[in-house]
């Protein structure tokens, strides 16, 4: 099995990232606003097409594909790096990294953003039922191979305006999902808890999120012993940022970087343990130093 895999240079002494997208896209959702900017801070990056995505192979078999073909697909790109990575997976890849890491994989660190939660979609299919029934409906025949509308793909996809020509981009390069995953996270191939691995991990909630409700978020976080933070102004996907649009928004610091990044920043900052005293630095929360008590990863923050 050939699998795309996108990939920036970094430097050593910086942990690598793997990102793994969620349900009916690819790779190429990372490569806009997320490759460039971290490898630019000196991480590797490698973004995998999970089969049957994007420029993987599998197209044709995809009904055929569950979260642990999926997880094995992310074992695959971990097994070819000289080092443990950081994973970054985004709702549906953020379950599959719990596979990944159910079965016994390894990582330095991991970041779940907009998780599908380990007890699996249907609370928050429900949820979305009940509180938009347009949207679920909309969703449902995604599913189902009809083509999403640019209203549905807006309205799911980004937390504000957004121009026209951005969402039918967006839609252009969007795909059909393996009803095999989907079934999976409804509950048939969720991962098993006792047997994960519990690397740092950081949850990562969306404030505009139109398909995973916080609650349901924070709950993953509770489960798995991580981190939790929500990051304001954003939606669900990762191509969203404040604004609804795709251009990142120029921070404090003078970065170009949106705030899901810097959030995500996290993940890759080593300071002191989660029990030592924090001090707040201007915009910069951080962990004051204990005397030998050893790194971590996952607390470090850039607020807007």
């Amino acid at each position: 099995m050939s699998l795309e895999v996108l990939t920036r240079e970094g430097h050593e002494g910086k942990p690598s990232l793997v990102f793994v997208h969620g349900a009916y896209v690819g790779a190429w959702c990372w490569e806009e606003s997320f490759l460039d900017w971290f490898a630019a801070r000196g991480h590797a990056c490698h973004a995998v097409s999970l089969r049957g995505h994007g420029g993987s192979d599998g197209r044709d078999a995809l009904d055929e594909f569950g979260l642990s073909d999926y997880a094995a697909d992310v074992a695959s790109v971990v097994s070819g790096l000289s080092e443990a990575p950081v994973l970054l997976g985004h709702s549906m890849g953020a379950l599959v990294v719990q596979k990944y890491l159910a079965a016994g994989g390894g990582a330095a660190g991991v970041v779940l953003a907009c998780p599908v939660p380990s007890f699996g979609v249907m609370p928050a299919t429900f949820a979305l039922a009940w509180t938009n029934p347009k949207l679920f409906a909309g969703i449902q025949g995604i599913a189902a191979g009809a083509g999403a509308s640019l209203d549905l793909v807006a309205e799911a996809m980004f937390a504000g305006p957004v121009d026209t020509e951005r969402v039918r981009a967006v839609r252009s390069r969007m795909q059909r999902e393996s009803r095999r995953a989907l079934m999976d996270m409804s509950g048939w191939g969720l991962p098993n808890p006792w047997t994960m691995r519990r690397p740092p991990m950081l949850v990562l909630a969306a404030g505009k999120d139109a398909l995973m409700p916080q609650a349901h978020t924070a709950a993953t976080a509770v489960m798995l012993g991580a981190e939790y933070k929500v990051v304001e102004g954003v939606g669900h996907p990762s191509c969203s940022t404040r604004n609804g649009s795709a251009r990142p928004r120029r921070s404090s610091s003078g970065s170009n970087a949106p705030s899901f990044l810097q959030l995500s920043k996290m993940a890759t900052a080593r300071v002191q343990p989660a029990d030592a005293p924090r001090i707040l630095c201007g915009k910069h929360e951080m962990m004051k130093p204990s005397p030998g008590s050893a790194s971590r990863l996952c607390s470090f923050s850039r607020w807007q």
